[in-house]
């Protein structure tokens, strides 16, 4: 009995100590952005030439035919195109593309070693010109998704972007979709 007991917490205690060397953290990658499809979603390029569609975690934007859609896309453009940005903790979504964390520098460094330090996400939101989609935020850490949702509540109250108008259809919602 004495024996089984010592086994199993020798086990438990083993399995404690070895799990953090096999645990990955999420992987990063960075590359060009080569297009802007939409408010949330972009083409980059990577550094083997492989090119990527990326939607932009924990938001939705306005569908380009939608009540600004194309501004929600021209922010996103001025933020992004043809700019070096990292993605992290891309997984597959249900729109056939990767969704990530997306980090670039800020717009006025014209140095390819600039720090990615703007979450383009979070910057949409503080836009006004998207929504904070609850459904797909699932990768953000507690103190990000406490960021997107300040952020969104900002732009509520001052009225920016897509706030500005009366009653904002959200992507998910919306039938032209």
């Amino acid at each position: 009995m004495l024996r089984g007991l010592l086994f199993r917490y020798s086990c438990w205690l083993a399995c404690l100590l070895v799990q953090p060397a096999f645990a990955q953290p999420a992987a990063v990658v960075s590359g060009r952005v080569v297009a802007v499809v939409d408010g949330e979603t972009l083409t980059v390029t990577l550094p083997d030439r492989r090119s990527m569609q990326i939607g932009l975690l924990g938001i939705a934007a306005p569908a380009r035919l939608q009540a600004f859609g194309d501004q929600a896309r021209t922010r996103l453009a001025a933020l992004v195109f043809g700019r070096e940005v990292e993605v992290a903790g891309l997984r597959p979504d249900d729109r056939r593309r990767m969704i990530g964390r997306v980090m670039a520098a800020d717009p006025n460094c014209n140095v390819p070693a600039c720090p990615k330090i703007h979450d383009v996400g979070l910057m949409q939101l503080m836009s006004g010109l998207a929504w904070l989609d609850r459904r797909h935020a699932g990768g953000l850490s507690p103190q990000e998704f406490d960021n997107y949702e300040a952020a969104e509540f900002n732009a509520k109250l001052r009225r920016l972007g897509l706030w500005a108008g009366r009653n904002p259809v959200p992507p998910w919602q919306w039938p032209g979709r």
